[in-house]
């Protein structure tokens, strides 16, 4: 065994041999030049970062793919917008930040749609929609200095005296080349920084030529590359027919209001012509504006049986979903306004009835107040009143004779018999009368007697 001496010895060695390696790798590190940051580097906008490809979104039915695209088998369909202040969106759910908006009566081209909880039209880049791309990663091509020195590709010294030019908001596009791989492109909007701009579109590779018309902080605004779409309600959308030719093949809509779109817009009295969701969306346009007539009327003039028996046809023929979608709603909204119609017709026969029991109280009352009770009336005696009618079974003259005290039904209150001498009943058979008197049950009987001491007569 070594000796403690001969250890320490032999551990500084080590360490003496260990710090020169490092020191030898660290100096020819240092020897190598740093280049610039490679495209594919996570720092740059030319990595897919974890904060662009994965969005806090709660509709995940309808989160799109970055780039997403048209579906193939859809068939493009000019759209017209029925709403106001309609936001243009860079993906298919509300928490997507806004582009821009559209006006109702704009014309948009639809390329797609999506369905969900809410339903979305894929539309084309309108005039106001614009994307960005880093500067970084562009470089810009000046045309004018190449066509009048006439320099060729090799020739460095005519883009170096050549100024570079200043961008604010240019009246004709530049022309940018893309320097990186994978370099992203994202939707653009006036009120969202560029920072912040999240929704990547596409990504371009070396060598792409961007159409670039203005910048903003460390980002150029360029025209929406081909292929990129942006959203609409599809609530908001109506379908005009197919897409005129002479756009129908163009990735981005240009200005359409100069187009002749009478024969592209549906007839009115041509259903014939109409196929798929083009006649499903008329008919139930149809409906929708019927709906709107019966809103019109005051509540208890509403009829919403025929529309909702077109309504119920229309839903057991249905294939589009986003219609199906709409006549569902729509089914809902006039259920609720049938409950509502039936609890104001309950209420209105409520209210007649309680203002007929309230007339009959205000009668009675009157008649009360006009009958004056006989003086010396005790506490044992009642007063009833009703109509005096004569019986048929207890016949006996005199005191010992009965009567009939009917009410409004002709139904028998009581028995009545003279309770004192003198008093003749005969004289009121037959007239509505308040009768004074003791009552007594008969237990053999099983009736109500009354014995009356004074008589008033009641008006009819």
């Amino acid at each position: 065994m070594l000796c403690p001496k001969k250890n320490r010895l032999a551990v500084l060695f080590v360490c003496f041999l260990v710090s020169s390696f490092c020191s030898l790798l660290w100096a020819q590190a240092a020897s190598v030049p740093q280049g610039p940051l490679s495209p594919s580097t996570p720092a740059d906008e030319a990595d897919v970062s974890s904060d662009d490809s994965q969005q806090d979104n709660s509709d995940a039915e309808n989160t799109p793919s970055p780039g997403d695209t048209a579906n193939p088998s859809f068939e493009p369909y000019l759209g017209i917008v029925t709403g106001t202040d309609v936001y243009i969106r860079s993906g298919p759910a509300q928490i997507y930040y806004a582009v821009g908006k559209l006006q109702k009566g704009q014309q948009i081209v639809v390329r797609g749609e999506r369905h969900g909880r809410n339903n979305w039209a894929m539309i084309d880049p309108t005039a106001q929609c614009f994307s960005y791309i880093a500067k970084q990663f562009v470089e810009i091509r000046d045309t004018s200095a190449k066509s009048e020195n006439e320099a060729s590709p090799d020739d460095t010294s005519a883009v170096k005296d050549t100024p570079a030019p200043v961008l604010a908001e240019p009246s004709s596009p530049l022309q940018g080349v893309v320097t990186g791989n994978y370099v992203r492109v994202r939707a653009g909007s006036i009120k969202v920084p560029p920072l912040y701009a999240r929704q990547v579109q596409t990504k371009l590779n070396k060598g792409a030529v961007v159409q670039i018309i203005g910048e903003r902080d460390d980002f150029y605004k360029i025209t929406t590359p081909p292929g990129c779409f942006f959203w609409v309600a599809l609530d908001y959308v109506k379908s005009l027919g197919p897409v005129p030719a002479e756009i129908a093949d163009l990735a981005v809509t240009p200005d359409v209001s100069g187009i002749n779109l009478s024969e592209q817009q549906i007839p009115a009295d041509s259903e014939s012509q109409l196929t798929g969701s083009l006649f499903e969306r008329k008919q139930y346009q149809a409906i929708f504006m019927l709906y709107k007539a019966e809103q019109d009327k005051p509540l208890n003039q509403r009829d919403y049986a025929p529309l909702k028996t077109k309504l119920n046809d229309l839903l057991t023929k249905l294939q589009t979903p986003s219609v199906k979608n709409s006549s569902l709603r729509l089914l809902d909204a006039v259920e609720r306004a049938e409950i509502a119609q039936k609890t104001l017709a309950r209420s209105l026969a409520q209210d007649q009835r309680l203002n007929v029991t309230l007339n009959n109280i205000d009668k009675k009352v009157e008649q009360l107040v006009s009958v004056r009770k006989p003086a010396g009336m005790t506490q044992q005696e009642i007063s009833v009143e009703g109509v005096l009618k004569p019986s048929a079974v207890f016949t006996t003259p005199f005191k010992n004779r009965r009567f009939l005290v009917l009410d409004d039904n002709e139904e028998i209150i009581y028995y009545a018999v003279a309770g004192t001498d003198g008093l003749d009943l005969n004289a009121w058979v037959g007239k509505k009368v308040s009768l004074v008197g003791k009552p007594v049950f008969d237990t053999f009987g099983k009736t109500r007697i009354l014995h009356v001491t004074g008589v008033i007569e009641l008006p009819k």
